[in-house]
This record gives structure tokens, sequence and C-alpha cells, in this order.
């Protein structure tokens, strides 16, 4: 996972939880002027039930420090085969 960046999941790049949860951005401009969580969330638990949270700009949970539950950038996982040959010819 990566640090949560506003304008990659604002192109639809996937998010998850810090730690590892589904996430989905529902909307990034929440009007609400009292605590300045403006992006809206559908979160999922281990039953894959989802559930509204609300985030800052940088993708916490809470603007004192951070926790599982804050925002975090999907890193893709890439598979690939190497060959490897023994050119020497001993075995070594």
């Amino acid at each position: 996972m990566k640090e949560f960046n506003l304008e990659q999941a604002k192109q639809g790049n996937p998010v998850c939880t810090r730690d590892g949860r589904k996430a989905r951005i529902i909307c990034f401009d929440r009007n609400n002027t009292e605590d300045n969580r403006t992006i809206v969330a559908l979160v999922a638990n281990e039953q894959e039930r989802e559930y509204v949270h609300e985030y800052l700009n940088d993708g916490r949970f809470d603007e004192k420090g951070t926790l599982g539950i804050d925002l975090m950038m999907v890193t893709e996982k890439k598979e690939g085969w190497v060959n490897v040959f023994n050119l020497n010819g001993n075995g070594r």
C-alpha cells in the first residue's frame, strides 16, 4: 500500500484502508464545514458488509494520528518469471 493520494483517488485508482479492508469512495465534496471531512467512503468489514465513513482530504479518519481505518492507495501486485541458466556447465 501507498499513502493516500487525493488526485489519484479522484481519477478512480483503487483505495483500501491501512489495515487492508476494501474501500469505495462515494464522494469527495461532502459539505461539512465543522470538521473538514469531505470524503465519504464505504468500507467493508470482515463479513464484506459495507459501512459509511467520513475522511479528511488526506485520507485520515482522525486528524490526531494514524489509524487502521485510514485510507491508503492499493498497490498493484505483479507476477513475473525469470529463467536462470547455468552457462559454465559444471552444475554450480
